[in-house]
């Protein structure tokens, strides 16, 4: 197999990835918006400051183990966790 077949080989690998991301992300945003829900129905704050330390020391372990950068990881994480916020404030995805 010639270089320009592995190429095209590995971006359609990569753009099936992105479809699956994508899919999550959704799924997530789809939870999210029924946390908050469930949130606003028991009157607790949106943002829980412990439980996000939980799923950053989770995610620092796993990277950890699997050796891939944390703040590369965390940096994603923090863009989902905030919008997670917002969907959880709004309900809008």
């Amino acid at each position: 197999m010639s270089d320009v077949q592995k190429l095209g080989d590995l971006r359609l690998k990569i753009d099936s990835l992105d479809d699956k991301l994508l899919q999550l992300l959704i799924e997530r945003a789809d939870v999210s918006a029924e946390i908050g829900s469930i949130k606003k129905s028991l009157q607790k704050e949106i943002f829980d400051r412990n439980r996000e330390s939980i799923i950053f020391e989770k995610l620092e372990s796993k990277c950890r183990a699997l050796n891939i950068d944390f703040e590369y990881i965390k940096n994603i994480w923090d863009i989902i966790l905030n919008k997670s916020h917002e969907i959880q404030i709004d309900g809008r995805k």
